[in-house]
């Protein structure tokens, strides 16, 4: 992607790809930036403060391509901001402040659909919590419709400790990567650590299963989850943990092929990299693309050093102005499934 005096990326999080552009925003900076396809900028802004038009930071952020605006989600004042793809403020979306982390996606002309990540289960005893997936207006935040996914039991993902400091006790939270629905194309693949069903929405509203996994994710203390990191038409790659192990040290990852109905540990190959190993990035989850496809972003210095180390293929080098400096913008680096 371009790099500029006033387009340097720190912590970037890519949120959008289509044939025409690449979105994401900067978790250092809480700043929007839209890229081309060819990965040169086409704008970006910054309205971070405590104004009515601004945000006071970036919590998620989802891009309508049709209307070409941009979802700004805020947990800290429990809004959602649109701008245009320009930057331009058009309107605010507040919402229930019994939504306490609330994930808002890109659903059709008029709706979104969001998921109620609420952790303070025990608070708020409410159909909020139990029945977390909604359709929301694009317009007003008004609730359009629930999605049938009762969640009676919940866990959190995030685990509380403390620490002795001294003459004090201080505080920490640690959170487990288990992010819970990715884009299928033009549908979503809906997972929740509480749940022991997969399910599949598509566009028109149509809720089926994909898988239902035995025994119950409640017969087992701790849990044993699973996080949705992958689906494609052919398999789904799934990542399964011990939910309290906040060293991470329990999860692995496995592959379920629909057509063959088996389960394997899955292994890839990057032949670009020259035979380098490749696995799907837990951090990229969520990210709207088009379906049988991954994004992943690549930074600039392992780009050089896999040049350098004459690992990168000549004919990957085509899609380079020119190879990056160590602290170029990172590349995109798109895997597309047969």
């Amino acid at each position: 992607m371009e790099t500029t005096n006033d387009v340097l990326l720190g912590m970037p999080i890519l949120r959008y790809v289509s044939d025409k552009y690449i979105v994401l925003y900067d978790l250092q900076q809480d700043e929007v930036f839209v890229f081309n396809r060819n990965g040169k900028i086409r704008s970006h802004f910054k309205h971070m403060g405590q104004g009515g038009q601004e945000y006071i930071n970036i919590s998620n952020l989802f891009f309508d391509e049709k209307n070409e605006e941009l979802f700004v989600s805020d947990f800290s004042t429990n809004r959602i901001l649109v701008y245009s793809i320009t930057g331009e403020y058009m309107r605010t979306i507040k919402y229930s402040k019994d939504f306490m982390y609330l994930y808002a996606y890109n659903f059709n002309d008029s709706t979104m659909l969001v998921y109620n990540n609420d952790i303070n289960f025990l608070k708020f005893k409410n159909s909020f919590s139990q029945r977390p997936y909604m359709l929301m207006s694009k317009k007003d935040g008004r609730i359009i419709s629930n999605i049938d996914i009762q969640l009676p039991v919940r866990y959190t993902n995030r685990i509380s400790e403390q620490t002795k400091v001294g003459d004090q006790w201080i505080a920490t939270a640690h959170s487990l990567d288990t992010y819970n629905n990715v884009h299928w194309g033009q549908d979503f693949a809906l997972s929740d650590i509480s749940s022991d069903t997969i399910y599949r929405l598509t566009r028109a509203g149509e809720l089926s299963p994909i898988l239902v996994r035995t025994p119950s994710v409640q017969s087992s203390q701790p849990p044993i989850v699973w996080a949705n990191i992958l689906t494609t038409d052919k398999f789904i790659i799934l990542k399964t943990m011990i939910l309290y192990d906040k060293e991470d040290t329990s999860s692995k990852l496995l592959m379920y092929e629909f057509e063959s109905g088996q389960t394997y540990i899955p292994s890839f190959a990057n032949d670009d990299f020259r035979g380098a190993g490749w696995y799907p990035v837990v951090v990229v989850v969520g990210v709207d693309t088009p379906k049988n496809m991954y994004i992943e972003l690549v930074s600039a210095k392992i780009l050089r050093i896999l040049y350098k180390e004459m690992k990168l293929k000549v004919r990957k080098l085509e899609n380079f102005k020119k190879i990056p400096d160590d602290d170029d913008n990172p590349g995109v680096m798109i895997v597309k499934f047969k």
